[in-house]
């Protein structure tokens, strides 16, 4: 297989797989399975829940196993991204396929104003870079240590430990709604954190997401597949399902594309 095509993040998943399987120790025993980089995420999956099927788990039980292993999941990618080289990693991706990246994202960024929530905020440096300080901002994330470290760059962000499905807001708070390169991480219920969008935005308010749909590899390939499907047609499938949910929840909204990433942005109905 292409090197190219392969998925990227095993040693996360790696540790994820070992920290759920010695949480599950009383009830699994001799599970033979390691991640095979030369197959997709998905394809690894399948195999994953072969490999629990033959010892007779209960479905109930392996249910609860995989829940496990995908909030295990989103802990270890907190841990490794929540810093700054996490906008780091993006910018450089985004240098290589969007020229003036800066230009293109401010171009969308004068549509926001009054009191913003920022979901997957981060360090806080993205928004930084083009919020300046006429804007009252909150910052959602379930990382704390990405939320200690946007306090450190911006005291006058506003933030909060949650889950962007489980938003600790009121109906209709906020004038605009951001999430950048976010929704589509492992163990995030995505159709329900565009739902929690929808609800804490203000009638005629506006909101940005963002999308990554490849990754650049240590080559300077563009490498697609975030969604983990094995097949071309999965993966635009996958993302045609997201493009749609998020049409059908605004109706309002626009799509840009880029090598690298979609931006869907637009306002909910008066």
């Amino acid at each position: 297989m292409n090197k190219d095509k392969m998925w990227h993040e095993i040693d996360t998943k790696t540790l994820s797989l070992k920290k759920t399987i010695k949480e599950f120790e009383t009830k699994i025993s001799g599970i033979n399975f390691k991640f095979d980089s030369n197959k997709c995420y998905q394809e690894n999956l399948f195999e994953l829940k072969k490999s629990l099927c033959e010892l007779d788990m209960r479905k109930k039980d392996i249910l609860c196993f995989l829940d496990k292993y995908n909030k295990n999941l989103l802990y270890f990618n907190n841990q490794k991204y929540g810093s700054k080289n996490y906008f780091e990693s993006y910018q450089n991706e985004r240098d290589l396929v969007v020229k003036n990246w800066e230009t293109y994202i401010k171009s969308f960024f004068d549509y926001f104003k009054g009191k913003i929530i920022v979901v997957g905020i981060n360090d806080g440096q993205e928004i930084s870079n083009f919020m300046g300080n006429k804007n009252k901002v909150y910052g959602v994330d379930i990382s704390q240590s990405a939320l200690k470290e946007c306090k450190k760059k911006r005291k006058d962000i506003i933030c909060v430990k949650a889950d962007s499905a489980n938003i600790p807001f009121k109906d209709e708070t906020f004038d605009s709604y951001i999430s950048l390169r976010t929704l589509h991480v492992t163990g995030i219920k995505r159709f329900e954190s565009i739902k929690e969008a929808y609800r804490v935005l203000k009638k005629g308010g506006h909101f940005l997401i963002s999308i990554p749909w490849g990754s650049v590899n240590h080559k300077g390939h563009i490498v697609k597949g975030q969604y983990g499907g094995s097949k071309k047609d999965d993966f635009e499938k996958q993302k045609n399902e997201f493009i749609d949910y998020i049409s059908k929840t605004f109706n309002n909204c626009n799509l840009n594309e880029n090598k690298l990433e979609f931006f869907m942005w637009g306002s909910k109905n008066v």
